[in-house]
C-alpha cells in the first residue's frame, strides 16, 4: 500500500512527535529530578524506555522510506507502541500513572495512519494492557474504590476518543479525496483551457483590473515577441502601451469597437494588428480584470494594396490602350503630309529640316503609342513549347552586341530540360526588359549580371541578378507602376509590360533589393500556363505582383 503525501506528512509528524515526548521527558527528569524519582525510582528506567522510543521510531522511519506505508508496518507501529505505552504505565505507578495519557495518543496516531480498521485495533489492544495492568495493581491497592473509579474512567476516554477520532478520521479521508478529485478536474481544466489557449491563431492576453498581466498565449508571443515573454505579474503598460492604451475605454465602460494599429516588430519591420478587447466578469457581473484578442494582419492589408493596385493598373491600361489607339490615326496622318511635302519638294529648302524633326518626331510617338497598346492590350501570341535555355541564351547574345554590354561578366545557370509553353516572342521580350533593366543599372566597371532558371515542384523559376545600384526601399512597391521611373529618358512602361505579360501566364514577379546593394528579378511560371485573362495574382510575397 503506497503512501499518498498527506499520509507521509501525517507519518513524519507522528514519528517526531514520538521522539519529542521522550525528549521532554528527560529534559524534565534533568530539570525537575525531585518529582520525577518517585514515579521511576530510578533514571535507568526513563533512559532505558527513551532509547527504546528511538530505535523504534529509527527504524519505522528506516521501513517507510524503503516500502512506504505498507500494511505489516501499520500492524508493527500499532502493536509496539502500545507496548511501549503500556511498559511505560507499568513501571509509573499502573492505574495511577501519570502517562496513561500516551494511550490515546497511540489510538489516534493509528487511525491517522491506518483508518478505522487499525484505530479499532490500536483501542482494543490498549484498553486490555490497561485492563491487565489495573487488575493486578487493584489487587494489591488499599483504595479499592479509587483505582476501580481510574480504571473505569481512563476506559471510557479510550474509547470515547477512540470513536471521535474515528469519525474525524473517516471525515478527514472524505475530504481528502473530495479535495483531490476538485483538484484533479481543475488541474485537466486548467491544461484544456491552457491546450486551446495555445491552439488559438490569434493572440490572448488578459489582465487584472490594475493592468498586470495574468496570462498571455504562445500566438500572443510569437506576433509581440520578447517584449512581453517574460510579462507575467508586470504592468501591460510597460510591455505593450499601444495595446494597454487600448483598454481604457473598457475601464471607462465605453462600447469599443475592432480596432487596428500598427506596431514595429523586432526586425524593425511595421506590421499591421486587428484588436478587440473585451471585460472578464464574474457571475456577478463584477469586473475581474481586461482582455485582448488580436491577429496580425499584415498580409492582409498588403493583399488589399495589392488588389487595389491591380485593379487601378487594369483600369490604366484600358485607357492607355484606348487612348493610343485614338492618337495613332492622326499621327498617320501627320506623317503621310509630311512625307507628301517632302517628296513634292512644296516646301522650300529652309523648310526641309524641320520636316525631317516633324517626321523623327511622328516617328517617336508611334513607337510610343505602340508600347501603350502592348502594355494595355497585349497582343494573344501562338503558345509553343520553348526550351528555357536556348530562348535565355538567344537573347544574352542579342544584350551583348550592345556597346555598354560589352565589358559585363553574364554567367548563366540554368536547369537542362525545362519547357514552357509560351509565346517565344513575348518571353525574350520579358527577358529582355529584365536585362536591359539590369545593364543599365550596372556601374561602368566590374558589372555583373547572373541569370539562373530551375523547376520547383509544378512551377519554373527565372531569376535575374545584377550588382548595381539597387533600388530605394520606397520605390520597390512602385517598381512595376505604369510610367514610374527613376531615369530622366525613361518612359516607365518597360517593366509593367513585363508585369503585364507575366500575369497573363499565369505567373508572378517579385524584387529583392537595397540601394547600393544590386537586385535581383524573380519569375515564376506555371509549368502548364496557359494565357488567361487579365486579372491580379496574389503569390503571398510582400513585393509580388
Amino acid at each position: 500500500m503506497a503512501s499518498s503525501t498527506p499520509k507521509k506528512h501525517v507519518f513524519y509528524f507522528i514519528s517526531g512527535g514520538r521522539v519529542a515526548i521522550f525528549i521532554l521527558l528527560l529534559v524534565a527528569n534533568h530539570a525537575f529530578p525531585e518529582n520525577f524519582i518517585y514515579v521511576f525510582g530510578q533514571d535507568t528506567a526513563l533512559y532505558a524506555l527513551s532509547g527504546i522510543a528511538f530505535i523504534l521510531t529509527g527504524a519505522y522511519v528506516a521501513w517507510f522510506k524503503r516500502q512506504g506505508l505498507s500494511c505489516l508496518l501499520l500492524w508493527a507501529q500499532t502493536i509496539l507502541d502500545i507496548l511501549l505505552v503500556s511498559a511505560t504505565v507499568y513501571i509509573t505507578g499502573e492505574c495511577k500513572s501519570p502517562f496513561t495519557f500516551l494511550y490515546p495518543v497511540s489510538i489516534i496516531s493509528a487511525c491517522l495512519l491506518g483508518g478505522r480498521f487499525f484505530g479499532t485495533v490500536s483501542a482494543l489492544a490498549g484498553t486490555l494492557s490497561f485492563a491487565l495492568l489495573c487488575w493486578r495493581s487493584i489487587g494489591y491497592s488499599s483504595n479499592f474504590q479509587e483505582a476501580l473509579f481510574s480504571f473505569f474512567v481512563n476506559m471510557a476516554a479510550f474509547n470515547l476518543i477512540a470513536l471521535l477520532t474515528f469519525s474525524l478520521s473517516e471525515r478527514v479521508r472524505t475530504t481528502e479525496e473530495e479535495l483531490f478529485r476538485t483538484s484533479t478536474d481543475l488541474r485537466r481544466m486548467q491544461e484544456i483551457q491552457q491546450h486551446l489557449a495555445n491552439s488559438m491563431r490569434s493572440g490572448l492576453i488578459t489582465v487584472d483590473q490594475e493592468g498586470r498581466v495574468l496570462f498571455f498565449n504562445i500566438s500572443a508571443l510569437e506576433i509581440l515577441g520578447p517584449a512581453i515573454e517574460k510579462g507575467y505579474g508586470k504592468k501591460l503598460a510597460e510591455l505593450w502601451p499601444a495595446g494597454a492604451g487600448l483598454l481604457e475605454a473598457l475601464v471607462l465602460d465605453q462600447e469599443v469597437d475592432r480596432q487596428e494599429i500598427t506596431y514595429v516588430d523586432e526586425d524593425g519591420q511595421n506590421r499591421f494588428l486587428g484588436i478587440s478587447t473585451f471585460s472578464i466578469r464574474d457571475e456577478e457581473g463584477k469586473r475581474l480584470g481586461y482582455g485582448l484578442i488580436f491577429q496580425d494582419i499584415t498580409e492582409i492589408k498588403l493583399k488589399e494594396k495589392r488588389l487595389q493596385r491591380m485593379d487601378k493598373l487594369a483600369a490604366l491600361g484600358e485607357m492607355a490602350a484606348g487612348l493610343a489607339h485614338e492618337i495613332r490615326n492622326p499621327l498617320a496622318s501627320i506623317s503621310g503630309a509630311t512625307q507628301f511635302l517632302e517628296e513634292t519638294g512644296l516646301v522650300l529648302p529652309e523648310g526641309t529640316k524641320l520636316l525631317k524633326i516633324i517626321s523623327r518626331e511622328t516617328s517617336r510617338l508611334n513607337q510610343l503609342t505602340h508600347t501603350f497598346l502592348l502594355y494595355g492590350r497585349p497582343e494573344k501570341g501562338e503558345r509553343k513549347l520553348v526550351d528555357v535555355g536556348d530562348e535565355i541564351s538567344a537573347t544574352v547574345n542579342l544584350v551583348r552586341q550592345r556597346r555598354r554590354a560589352h565589358d559585363i561578366s553574364m554567367d548563366i545557370h540554368v536547369e537542362e530540360g525545362l519547357k514552357l509553353a509560351i509565346d517565344p516572342d513575348q518571353f525574350r521580350q520579358i527577358i529582355l526588359n529584365l536585362l536591359m533593366n539590369a545593364v543599365q543599372a550596372l556601374p561602368d566597371k566590374g558589372g555583373k549580371i547572373e541569370i539562373k532558371s530551375e523547376r520547383q515542384e509544378d512551377q519554373i523559376v527565372i531569376q535575374i541578378a545584377d550588382n548595381g545600384r539597387g533600388v530605394k526601399v520606397e520605390d520597390i512597391p512602385r517598381i512595376f507602376d505604369p510610367f514610374f521611373t527613376t531615369r530622366p529618358d525613361g518612359t516607365g512602361l518597360g517593366l509593367s509590360i513585363v508585369h503585364r505579360l507575366v500575369s497573363d501566364y499565369g505567373g508572378s514577379i517579385s524584387l529583392d533589393s537595397a540601394e547600393g546593394a544590386g537586385a535581383c528579378f524573380s519569375l515564376t511560371f506555371p509549368c502548364n500556363a496557359q494565357p488567361q485573362p487579365f486579372q491580379p495574382k496574389d503569390q503571398g510575397d510582400s513585393y509580388q505582383y
